[in-house]
C-alpha cells in the first residue's frame, strides 16, 4: 500500500514552465515505492500553500520559522537549481540539514562542509546523483 502526501504550491513568480519542472523533478526525487509526493500548482494564497519566492542572493533556502517559504536562488545554472529547489522541498517536508555551514570573513562567502565526504542523500549534499534516503 502506498501512502500519499499532495501538497499545494503557489503558481508565481517563476516561468510556470520551469516552475513545473521544478515540482516534476522534486516529486520524482521525493518519492518512493511506499510513498508519492504530488505538488499540485494553485492560483491563489492560503495558509496551506508552498510559497516560491526569487532572489537574486546567491542562497536557497527555507526560513526556520517558516517552512511554507522556499527562497529560490536566481544566480545558479538551472541544473543546479533543480537540486537545489530539491533539497530545499526536503525542509518543506521537515528534513534538517546534514552539513556544516559557516561564514568565512575573509572570503565573504558561505562555506559548506558535507558530513561524510561520500554521502549520497539530497540533504547532506548538492553533488550530481544524490537522491533521498530510503529510511526517510
Amino acid at each position: 500500500m502506498s501512502v500519499g502526501k499532495k501538497i499545494k504550491v503557489l503558481d508565481s513568480s517563476f516561468d510556470h514552465d520551469w516552475l513545473q519542472e521544478l515540482l516534476t523533478e522534486t516529486e520524482k526525487t521525493w518519492s518512493r515505492k511506499d510513498f508519492e509526493l504530488k505538488l499540485e500548482l494553485v492560483k491563489s494564497y492560503s495558509n496551506d500553500v508552498v510559497t516560491i519566492l526569487p532572489t537574486s542572493k546567491g542562497t536557497s533556502y527555507v526560513p526556520d520559522d517558516n517552512n511554507r517559504l522556499i527562497y529560490l536562488s536566481t544566480t545558479t545554472d538551472r541544473l543546479l537549481i533543480k537540486r537545489i529547489f530539491v533539497h530545499e522541498f526536503g525542509h518543506v517536508l521537515g528534513f534538517p540539514d546534514c552539513y556544516i555551514e559557516f561564514f568565512d570573513d575573509s572570503k565573504k562567502e558561505l562555506i559548506y562542509y558535507e558530513i561524510p565526504k561520500l554521502n549520497t542523500n539530497i540533504m547532506c549534499s548538492l553533488k550530481e546523483g544524490v537522491q533521498v534516503p530510503d529510511e526517510y
